[in-house]
């Protein structure tokens, strides 16, 4: 009788000893959401200024070009899409916490990285022919390369991580 009292216990010690896994926003979380919400919306802004004024200062008639006004109000259409993704998408992760979130952000992430690789090379085709838009994509292969590790490294972590299963979940079924 003895024996069974110390195996039950024994029993019901590892069971609540057993540490639960971390729940709640924690550090690469906020991460996430700081680079989602504030750091690429700005770094976009300054690289696509920065690009444009460039132009700009290297041949001035440039302001009068027709395609090239038109290259750069898509531009910047194009960005403000691509912002207004990133920050509900981290705006969604900061407050709420379901399944959909994790999900949205996901779809987000690879939209504003190879996604809107493609999107600037359709502008390119749009607004100077299919020979630019060609030679861009060629051009543009390390970039295309380069956008892919964004979502592959955040969509993993967002997939696998303990942290996250367990923020983001049906707490009520």
């Amino acid at each position: 009788m003895n024996a069974g009292n110390t195996t039950e216990t024994k029993n019901v010690r590892l069971s609540t000893s057993k540490k639960t896994d971390p729940a709640g926003i924690g550090g690469w979380q906020r991460v996430l959401i700081a680079l989602l919400v504030l750091v690429w919306p700005l770094i976009g802004a300054t690289v696509l200024s920065a690009s444009f004024n460039h132009d700009l200062l290297a041949d001035p008639g440039l302001a009068n070009d027709p395609a090239w006004n038109r290259s750069w109000r898509f531009s910047w259409l194009l960005f403000v899409v691509q912002t207004v993704l990133s920050i509900s998408a981290g705006m969604m992760l900061l407050k709420c916490f379901r399944p959909i979130a994790i999900r949205y952000a996901k779809t987000v992430i690879w939209v504003n990285g190879p996604g809107f690789w493609g999107g600037g090379i359709l502008l390119t085709w749009w607004s100077q022919g299919l020979l630019a838009a060609l030679s861009a994509a060629l051009v543009g292969i390390p970039y295309l390369l380069g956008s892919l590790v964004f979502p592959l490294i955040w969509a993993t972590y967002l997939r696998y991580s303990k942290r996250v299963k367990n923020t983001y979940r049906y707490d009520e079924f």
